[in-house]
């Protein structure tokens, strides 16, 4: 999720229980950190929220992350075969060899590239937590 979408859901949890005191721009500032968080999707956020809202208090981030781990489906769990989970390409699963590119003085240097399963969050639109 985009920090703004994270904001979105704590505002929505400071919701389920108006009466707690709650410093709520400073639960924003950390979650909008937190690495899980921003890698989690709008609609597993929201699937969340139905069982963090039966709880009956405002959730700490680590029962957030547990309740998400429960309902990630196990085929997002799975590693990109390009990059195996470090986002970037090398070119050795795409092309068997690595990127190379010649410099001015004519030194070759390798590279990497952003791998194509980054795309989703590198590009990812901003989205409102709708209502339920």
């Amino acid at each position: 999720m985009l920090p703004e979408n994270i904001e979105r859901f704590v505002d929505r949890l400071c919701a389920l229980y108006p009466g707690t005191q709650l410093a709520r721009n400073t639960i924003k500032a950390g979650w909008r950190e937190d690495k899980e968080l921003r890698q989690a999707s709008v609609d597993l956020c929201r699937s969340a929220l139905l069982i963090i809202e039966k709880d009956g208090h405002f959730p700490s981030l680590h029962r957030v992350k547990q309740v998400m781990k429960q309902l990630k489906p196990k085929e997002e769990t799975s590693v990109c075969p390009v990059c195996y989970g470090s986002g970037w390409d090398d070119g050795i699963t795409t092309t068997n060899e690595r990127y190379t590119r010649q410099l001015e003085n004519g030194r070759t240097v390798t590279y990497v590239k952003p791998c194509p399963c980054r795309e989703g969050s590198i590009n990812e639109t901003r989205m409102a937590l709708q209502p339920m």
